[in-house]
């Protein structure tokens, strides 16, 4: 599986947040990187204060490596860059910086006077119409777009755009100032204080209840802290406003498939592509619920959208090179990865994607040596371990892969695919009587787990219970007509049949 991205209304999700593009719980921002990104920014802003430009470049070039998902890093790099005269990569960073945070609306505003500079004065319009519409408050976009359109040469383009941008100042009129509330939000996320920013919006909601940009951020906020039915919540109530459908809709989605609701994230990345064709982070995400339901040609498809609409995007890069990997590209996969891999050493999901890679050529000792290198550089993360077990059962070593499977459990108690992990491991490792109730616990959190109904027929049929089992393997052909294990176990069951 991969990490989603989930667009952070006004800072950068991912962590994908300053607001940056953010992630599931299962690929979440490697601490210990994200960490030492945020020490490299502030050495960097140190430098800025005190004008030495070069050094501060360097610092944050360092900052967006440790943590390619930082929107403060690619942001302060375009500031820097600007400062120095380079124009083209100024606007380059503060476009990543979008792209992690399609709602960071200081990184419309710079780049819209980094095209300005650039005498673009009609793209550097567009970059500031965004921004207002964000932010119709925000006194330094609509003073700096009223400042870009007095200077363009093209008076038609210049009145083309006063009026696109009068719809939104006029009808979006909400009381939040985002120079105050929503940077210190913005600010609060960036540092990795996100029980103060929680706390932050919260109080912004209260005071302007009719803001759906507010709760999309919310949403997220509550998505990044562990609460996925809030997330959802505030996501649905963004959607009542009608004024920020894209960002609610692919956020929406990325909550429901960590609630493990595939068909719904699917339906509402859709609906977030069906509103901007161009949004990366919804083909990626989509690319990820496809992954997650086997329609592997329906994920690369995805995924290599999301790759060419936004090169930098790591995620969409590792799932693309996953998906090569699971429609038999195997050499192919192995060359997008490493090619990653090379850019950004230190980032777990690129091992992750590697051990995805080397496991389809049959090399489980090398996935497994990827993997814990992974762990490695995250100890925390959860879907690694996941990894780790399953990766174990393949290599036969079932006692390794119980102990694994167990600690997971006591980690993250409602994945229905740890429950199905250790009910496989119980079973190898003889105990089937247990093995049953881990089945039945991996159901009630995902009734559609072929995967568990198998695993229960398998426990069942061991505990002599044949009918029982039937039941249960039928179950999961029904879901999945190719799954590997009810077949096999359909046709012991049959020849159990014959022999009485």
């Amino acid at each position: 599986m991969f990490k989603q991205i989930i667009i952070l209304a006004g800072l950068c999700l991912s962590s994908v947040v300053c607001a940056c593009g953010l992630e599931s719980p299962a690929f979440g921002v490697e601490i210990s990187q994200k960490s030492s990104a945020l020490e490299h920014i502030r050495i960097g802003e140190v430098a800025a204060g005190k004008g030495n430009w070069d050094e501060a470049i360097i610092e944050f070039v360092e900052a967006t490596r440790k943590d390619p998902g930082s929107v403060l890093a690619a942001y302060d790099l375009g500031v820097a860059y600007a400062h120095i005269g380079d124009l083209l990569k100024a606007a380059e960073a503060e476009r990543q910086a979008i792209v992690l945070d399609k709602t960071y609306v200081a990184a419309y505003i710079e780049l819209g006077w980094i095209l300005a500079q650039s005498k673009d004065f009609l793209s550097a319009a567009e970059s500031l119409r965004k921004a207002v519409e964000l932010d119709p408050n925000n006194h330094a976009a609509k003073s700096s777009l009223e400042v870009v359109l007095s200077q363009s040469h093209d008076k038609t383009d210049s009145e083309n755009l006063k009026q696109k941008m009068q719809p939104s100042v006029l009808t979006c009129g909400e009381e939040v100032n985002s120079d105050r509330e929503l940077y210190k939000i913005n600010t609060l996320v960036a540092r990795g204080d996100l029980t103060a920013a929680l706390a932050e919006c919260e109080e912004v909601v209260k005071a302007n209840p009719n803001n759906a940009l507010v709760h999309v951020k919310l949403g997220w906020l509550y998505f990044k802290t562990g609460n996925l039915e809030k997330a959802r919540e505030e996501e649905l109530v963004a959607l009542k406003f009608g004024t920020a459908d894209g960002l609610a809709h692919g956020n929406l989605g990325v909550v429901l498939g960590s609630l493990g609701d595939i068909e719904g994230q699917i339906r509402e990345e859709t609906r977030a592509i069906e509103l901007d064709e161009k949004n990366a982070s919804a083909h990626a995400n989509l690319g990820w619920a496809l992954a997650r339901q086997g329609r592997w040609v329906e994920a690369l498809a995805a995924y290599q959208k999301a790759r060419d609409l936004e090169p930098q995007l790591v995620d969409a890069q590792v799932g693309c090179g996953v998906a090569l990997a699971k429609t038999g590209h195997v050499e192919e996969a192995f060359t997008v990865l490493q090619s990653v891999k090379a850019r950004f050493p230190d980032l777990a999901l690129t091992h992750m994607g590697l051990a995805t890679v080397l496991a389809e050529q049959s090399k489980i000792d090398e996935a497994v040596v990827e993997v814990r290198e992974a762990i490695k550089l995250n100890h925390q993360n959860i879907e690694a371990k996941q990894q780790l077990a399953s990766l174990l059962l393949q290599t036969g070593d079932w006692q390794a892969a119980l102990d694994e499977y167990r600690q997971l459990a006591k980690q993250d108690p409602k994945s229905a695919e740890t429950h199905v992990g250790l009910g496989l491991s119980l079973c190898r490792n003889g105990v089937s009587s247990e093995a049953k109730g881990e089945f039945k616990k991996a159901l009630e959190l995902d009734p559609q787990n072929a995967v568990a109904h198998a695993g229960l027929g398998l426990a069942l049929l061991d505990a002599g219970e044949s009918s029982e089992a039937l039941q249960e393997v039928q179950a999961a052909i029904h879901i999945d007509p190719k799954l590997e294990l009810a077949q096999i176990l359909l046709v012991r069951l049959k020849q159990q049949q014959k022999d009485k």
